[in-house]
């Protein structure tokens, strides 16, 4: 097979399907080539090494660029230079080269002078010639190629090989010559060469594919998968094209499927394979019919999801469970804009608006939307009891409000003074210096983060177990203030904190649960009616293996199953669970999953303080739960006992809702056309539409915009 053929074909494997193996057969086949480059440079083994492995993790993150007729040899020539002077200049400083190789004992044996001192030049010279010219001297002389594959690399037969070859070693020669070197002639630059070739060593070849492997990213994702595509034309059809053209040709052999991506760029690719289009992705999987969305969740989609060509033009995006542009807390709400920057209202008495200010009642609360700071790097938030925390592009964690549990994870805990309401932080803070979180989740006074190696984090509160480290929290001040892993395991996907407990997603399809039970949150057949009243390490709910998102509410808990099919359990006292009965005596709830009614189209679930919220295929939204304040949006308050309703009931007439948030007592909701709604209580203006609501019911039960822009939803 022609050499640079298989050097294309190998990293298709390795970017298109993960597949390692083909990447090590990569940097097996070139190792020498660029470790050889390196110790010309750096005369130093261990420096050689470390360069060669970055010059491979660089080439694992841009294999997808690479195209058929690319020379992956004179690539891999250049970056090895690349990589070496920048070692020099960082590592070496004001030391002189000469110094370094006696200490180290690396000096280079070149026994005839008639050629040592092309040696150390020999790169630059290469780098002088074209690049067919200098990716045949490569395979011949770095590589050892014979004649005949050498051809086959560039295309051509043995004596177009030979006679490339042969113009090179005098361009090479000429190239000496200008440069002083009387001496230089083809059979002392050919001797040249042969003696720069290198041999690496077994070792050295394992520690680089190691290194390199962990770095490079194990498969290519989204809009890169389609520009590779495009790089499998040839170079004359590619520069022909141009960008946007080639892009349109390219969606077009895809029959019209396009792919976008959510606000946290989870992975996702769609090939053509036979009459069927296949779409792989991370996370979970959502579609829609125009660009602009809605995006309906698909129901039990597993990578890869398989569909028939033609069938009509879908857009798809991958979405990750637990990820949220809006969120709502006890008394304030934060949002995301499309612009990528951060909106919050409402309270703020413990400075959860991250605005720089504390406010006393009404005085300091916002009801309308303030943006906090000027950056436009966030992508996710979550609103807790009177503490926020978000998530930026570059997968840093900040949070900021009430930290008197070390909610906040940042080391400290802020304990009252004299009475005063607790002191936390009034803007945002980093958490640590990570950049590999990527999704979060805040209870009252817990939150919970998981990262991007499928390990789950917790702090704060830790009185019921709820954090899941195996240790409960009695005594002042009641929890933890540094990120602890719950666990050792490395499947998380997606995580939901309740009041006191927390529920979370495995990979496998599993549901686990821990923490306070005291109504049977955690779903797991029992009720914890003694002190602690929970768990402190995870618990399996049932044996299902079919969850695909969970939502965890003040003390009851709701899961889709792959199916469309909802789920909920937990306390029932003003039917919360939607199943038709009110639960008003001991132990006022249910231990198991029970299905809510029989339909097979919910998409999204929210669980607030004893009310639930989901939405449907059809991009309508229904509520059930307590309704004192008209937080189930549905035009009535329900101030008779129970106070609530116990079926699903439609929220107004639109269908188009595409996320939501609930709270304790109030709601944020987005509709496809990047519009935000709330309703519910509004006695601090945290419905964010200009008024506090001051005066019993002290809210509004149907849902009101929140201002009049049309640009809240996810980062592009």
């Amino acid at each position: 097979m022609n050499e640079r053929r298989q050097d294309f074909e190998l990293l298709q494997r390795f970017t298109r399907e993960g597949e390692q193996s083909a990447f090590a057969d990569v940097v097996q086949r070139h190792l020498d080539l660029v470790y050889g480059t390196a110790m010309r440079k750096v005369e130093d083994p261990g420096a050689a090494q470390e360069v060669a492995q970055n010059v491979f993790a660089a080439l694992g993150r841009k294999a997808w660029q690479f195209a058929p007729d690319d020379s992956l040899p004179a690539w891999l020539h250049k970056a090895a230079l690349l990589e070496a002077k920048s070692w020099l200049r960082h590592e070496l400083g004001r030391r002189r080269r000469e110094q370094i190789a006696a200490e180290m004992g690396t000096t280079m044996n070149t026994p005839d002078p008639a050629f040592a001192a092309l040696v150390p030049l020999l790169d630059e010279a290469l780098l002088s010639l074209g690049e067919r010219d200098r990716t045949a001297l490569l395979l011949r002389f770095y590589e050892n190629q014979s004649l005949r594959d050498v051809g086959a690399a560039l295309g051509a037969g043995e004596d177009a090989a030979t006679k490339r070859v042969r113009r090179a070693l005098d361009k090479l020669t000429a190239f000496f010559q200008r440069r002083g070197f009387k001496t230089a002639s083809v059979a002392v630059v050919t001797t040249a060469l042969q003696h720069a070739a290198t041999t690496t060593s077994a070792a050295v070849a394992t520690s680089v594919m190691g290194t390199a492997l962990q770095t490079a990213p194990p498969a290519l994702s989204g809009f890169k998968r389609l520009l590779a595509r495009l790089a499998i034309l040839p170079r004359p059809q590619r520069a022909a094209l141009g960008g946007a053209l080639a892009m349109a040709l390219l969606l077009l052999s895809l029959f019209s499927v396009r792919s976008l991506q959510a606000a946290n760029r989870p992975s996702l690719a769609i090939e053509r394979a036979g009459t069927n289009i296949v779409v792989r992705f991370t996370g979970a999987l959502a579609r829609a019919g125009q660009p602009q969305g809605p995006f309906r969740p698909v129901p039990g989609a597993r990578s890869p999801f398989v569909l028939p060509a033609g069938a009509g033009q879908e857009f798809w995006r991958a979405w990750m469970p637990g990820v949220h542009t809006i969120s709502a807390g006890y008394y304030h709400s934060v949002a995301l804009r499309t612009d990528g920057t951060l909106w919050t209202w409402g309270n703020n008495g413990y400075g959860q608006l991250g605005n720089g200010t504390v406010s006393t009642n009404n005085l300091g609360a916002k009801n309308t939307p303030q943006q906090i700071g000027s950056d436009a790097n966030w992508r996710a938030v979550a609103a807790g009891g009177t503490h926020t925390a978000a998530l930026r592009t570059d997968g840093s964690l900040w949070a900021w409000g009430k930290n008197s549990f070390g909610q906040l994870g940042n080391g400290v805990f802020n304990l009252s003074n004299n009475g005063d309401p607790p002191p936390g932080a009034v803007t945002p803070q980093r958490i640590g210096s990570d950049t590999n979180w990527q999704a979060i989740t805040v209870g009252t006074d817990h939150t919970v983060a998981l990262r991007t190696d499928g390990t789950l984090w917790a702090w704060g509160i830790n009185r019921h177990g709820e954090l899941g480290i195996g240790t409960f929290s009695p005594f002042d001040p009641g929890g933890t203030n540094t990120p602890q892993q719950v666990g050792s395991d490395t499947n998380w996907l997606a995580a939901a904190a309740g009041i006191s407990h927390t529920v979370a997603l495995r990979t496998d399809g599993t549901l686990w649960a821990w923490g306070r039970n005291y109504d049977g949150e955690l779903g797991i057949g029992s009720f914890t009616t003694n002190a602690p009243y929970g768990t402190n390490t995870p618990q399996r709910v049932g044996s299902d293996a079919n969850w695909q998102a969970v939502a965890g509410g003040i003390d009851h808990t709701v899961a889709l199953r792959t199916d469309g099919t909802l789920w909920a359990w937990g306390r029932n006292y003003y039917g919360q669970l939607g199943n038709g009965t009110f639960t008003t005596s001991a132990p006022y709830g249910i231990s198991t999953p029970r299905q809510v009614g029989t339909n097979t189209d919910w998409q999204a679930i929210e669980a607030g303080d004893r009310y639930t919220l989901a939405l449907c295929a059809d991009g309508t939204l229904w509520a059930w739960g307590l309704n004192v304040w008209g937080q189930l949006g549905i035009g009535a308050f329900s101030t008779n006992a129970p106070n609530g309703i116990n079926t699903p009931q439609r929220v107004g007439t639109n269908a188009s809702w595409q996320a939501i948030a609930a709270s304790s007592l109030h709601v944020l909701a987005a509709r496809a056309d990047g519009t935000l709604w709330a309703w519910g209580k509004n006695s601090q203006g945290q419905l964010g539409i200009g008024t506090f609501t001051t005066n019993v019911p002290y809210g509004m039960n149907t849902p009101q915009q929140v201002g009049t822009n049309s640009n809240w939803g996810p980062p592009p």
